[in-house]
């Protein structure tokens, strides 16, 4: 079922000291003012726009401007593209759900296809995927609307970070939730801040191929049918952030001894958690094999606490012994 429409939130106007005039045609624009360039395209001074400052139409107009408005502003007023252009080097054009597109994946599709949006919103309630996953094909970020509780957005169904993705793919300020198989299945490196996945049909959240890099704050994994978190053949996963946690998954009885709460594939790929992080606090109460585990001749010591002091990075002692290999898979 698709998300039901929410209404926009239409941010204040300026107050009238913030937009007070000058005389036409001190607004300047690239090869003359607003005003000389309107009046060659046939403009007349009853276009009241002509008259705001430059920073009032760039920081008090154009920075609440979501997709479908500039493409309706820039039919009407072809001028004011230069003025959009500038407002859209400081804060990248956003696109609203459900306001600019109705699904997440018509968006997805969207910020590919056009390289001034780099950022999606979702609004509050369930954007629903239709299939097995959300493909991602660029670099791009998906992220709640501010000042809505992550449990309020809800993504439903798997997100997959397509391999080859150039640059980075950033999740932030929701719930994934009710994959029929891996929450979030990264091919290419990304990043999460203020996640929770959880109830998915396979793992979590998996990085997959040596070339990804993954880095997950204050993100939790939970009530997953298999692993909780997996770094595999070469990934790098690093967890920082005290709500960090791993927990309650491997909930499948067909999970047994090979799915873990945290666990990695492979003998080049890590696990590294930020001090004060550590696995034992981070990955509790899991089933399966445990809240510890590794295959494909990995060893549990690419399972371990970093010290982030001063630009470098170094292992923690405390992380040496604990769990033997596991079985392969």
């Amino acid at each position: 079922m698709e998300p039901s429409p929410q209404k926009l939130r239409v941010a204040p106007s300026p107050s009238t000291s913030e937009t007070k005039t000058k005389p036409m045609g001190e607004t300047k624009t690239p090869g003359g003012t607003a005003f000389d360039n309107a009046k060659k395209n046939g403009k007349t001074s009853k276009d009241l726009l002509l008259r705001l400052p430059d920073h009032v139409l760039t920081d008090k107009v154009f920075t609440y401007f979501g997709f479908k408005e500039y493409a309706l502003t820039s039919c009407a007023s072809t001028y004011l593209q230069v003025y959009w252009k500038e407002a859209n080097q400081k804060t990248p054009l956003p696109l609203y759900i459900p306001e600019d597109c109705w699904t997440l994946r018509e968006a997805v599709i969207r910020v590919d296809q056009d390289c001034r949006i780099t950022t999606i919103l979702l609004g509050e309630g369930e954007h629903v995927v239709d299939g097995r996953y959300l493909e991602i094909p660029s670099a791009m970020k998906i992220v709640g609307r501010p000042g809505v509780a992550k449990k309020d957005i809800e993504v439903v169904g798997g997100i997959k970070i397509n391999a080859g993705t150039l640059g980075n793919v950033h999740l932030a300020n929701m719930t994934i939730c009710d994959s029929k198989s891996i929450g979030v299945n990264a091919r290419s490196s990304f990043t999460m801040e203020n996640v929770v996945v959880e109830r998915c049909g396979f793992d979590g959240v998996v990085a997959d191929g040596a070339a990804v890099v993954g880095k997950c704050t204050n993100v939790e994994v939970r009530q997953c049918e298999n692993s909780g978190l997996i770094a595999s053949m070469g990934a790098s996963m690093t967890l920082v952030g005290a709500k960090t946690t791993v927990h309650h998954n491997c909930t499948s009885e067909g999970s047994g001894y090979r799915s873990y709460g945290l666990q990695v594939y492979g003998p080049s790929s890590t696990i590294q958690l930020v001090s004060p992080l550590t696995k034992e606090t981070v990955s509790i109460d899991n089933g399966g094999g445990g809240n510890c585990g590794v295959n494909f001749e990995a060893d549990i010591g690419q399972i371990k606490t970093v010290v982030v002091a001063m630009g470098c990075r170094h292992e923690s002692k405390s992380n040496s012994g604990g769990l033997g290999r596991g079985s392969e898979k």
